[in-house]
């Protein structure tokens, strides 16, 4: 179990503001291996990242609607939390978003003393 704790607002942020592009970058996956085998290697790795933001997201979205906490603690598997790592490092920052850098960052840092600890 992977523990990222985290104030309020960033989770928010990263809700509302990150994970749109995350979605984007979702389709564009499964976009560019809509014409591969159904039982393909790159097919069902692209379904597996697909399921485990779908997972994330809902978490993040629970926990935001159902607590009014200052500091949220998300509560991620192994496998979610690696995929947010490893999704937050190939996400381009917007290079006037000083915010969304910081958020991004904030939470790389967390997941990478949780994972690699």
């Amino acid at each position: 179990m992977i523990i990222l704790k985290t104030p309020r607002q960033y989770a928010e942020f990263v809700s509302w503001n990150i994970f749109p592009y995350i979605n984007l970058l979702k389709k564009s996956y499964i976009t560019n291996v809509a014409n591969y085998s159904k039982v393909s290697e790159e097919f069902l790795n692209v379904k597996l990242v697909d399921s485990l933001l779908s997972d994330i997201e809902l978490i993040l979205k629970k926990k935001i609607i159902n607590t009014t906490a200052k500091i949220v603690t998300l509560k991620f598997s192994e496998a979610e939390a690696i995929t947010l790592y490893r999704i937050f490092l190939n996400l381009p920052v917007p290079k006037d978003d000083y915010y969304f850098g910081l958020v991004r960052n904030n939470w790389i840092e967390i997941l990478d003393q949780q994972i690699f600890k």
